[in-house]
Formats: structure tokens, sequence, C-alpha cells
């Protein structure tokens, strides 16, 4: 009988098993990152910016724009814009995604806003 060394042996079984994809665990969820600090809507009440603060990583502020004004394409619906300033009043832990648009100034222009339930 022909012999082969030890590791192919092992090798080729593993290499024509199918891949697995491990379970997602705790590491893996979404976390809140920031809170919102402050919304500040232009005249028109359709656009404007929201600051926010970092949960960690030493409380970093960021500006997130949003409406015709920065950020065309990007608004921002009533029952949105209430959610926002109860997640503000609450201080209710949220994470937001933004696209960088390139104009007169780059504006990080809010896409999403994930809403976590308050910590106990």
């Amino acid at each position: 009988m022909p012999t082969r060394p030890l590791a192919l042996m092992f090798a080729l079984p593993l290499a024509q098993a199918p891949a697995m994809v491990a379970p997602p665990s705790a590491l893996d969820a979404e976390v809140a990152t920031e809170r919102i600090e402050s919304i500040a809507l232009d005249a028109s009440g359709k656009g404007g910016v929201v600051t926010t603060r970092a949960i960690a990583l030493g409380g970093a502020t960021t500006r997130y724009a949003f409406g015709p004004g920065r950020c065309r394409g990007h608004r921002i619906d009533t029952a949105m814009l209430e959610q926002m300033f109860a997640a503000l009043r609450g201080r209710q832990g949220v994470r937001m995604t933004a696209d960088a648009i390139r104009g007169e100034e780059t504006s990080a222009c809010l896409v999403r806003v994930t809403f976590f339930a308050p910590e106990a």
C-alpha cells in the first residue's frame, strides 16, 4: 500500500468539507456607539445638523448633516426627527451611519440611525 504524508491525509478531507460559518457572537452584535447631544434645524425644518458624542473613546463629537441644504437626497422625515429628539431627551444610545459627500465642504450626510433600548 502506498504511503501518503500524514499532513496530506488530514488536509484532503478538510478541503473537501463544505465551508462552515461560525455563528454570530456577542462581539458581532451592533451596539450603541454614541448619544445625540444636539439637533440644529434650518429655518425650513427640513435640514440641519445632528451632533453626537461618542460613548467611549474619549467622548469625541461628530456632526452629521441632513436635508436639501447640505446633503441633497438625505432627507429625514418627521417621524425620524421625533425619534431623534426623544433619544436626545432620554440620553438613549444610537449608532449613526453616514455617507461622505464632497462639495464646497465635506459633510457626513446622515443615512441611517439605529436606536437602542435605554440602559436599565
